[in-house]
C-alpha cells in the first residue's frame, strides 16, 4: 500500500508549528489547498504546512521503502 506523507523542508516563518520540525515527517490528509497541504501532526490534531516548506514522500508500507 503507498501512503504520502510530507517531510519539513524548511520553515519560512519562526512563528510557524513546525519551525522546529525540519526534517520530519507527517501523514498527508490533503494537498489540493492553494499554498499549504494539511497533515496530522505529532499530538493528533491536523494542522498545515505551507507547500514552499516542504515536499511530498511517498512510502510503500509493504516494504516500508521511500
Amino acid at each position: 500500500m503507498m501512503t504520502a506523507f510530507i517531510k519539513v523542508q524548511s520553515k519560512s516563518n519562526k512563528r510557524k508549528w513546525y519551525d522546529k520540525h525540519v526534517g520530519k515527517v507527517y501523514p498527508l490528509l490533503a494537498h489540493d489547498l492553494e499554498e499549504e497541504y494539511l497533515v496530522i501532526a505529532e499530538d493528533g490534531f491536523t494542522n498545515y504546512i505551507m507547500k514552499d516548506d516542504a515536499q511530498i514522500v511517498i512510502k510503500d508500507e509493504r516494504n516500508d521503502r521511500t
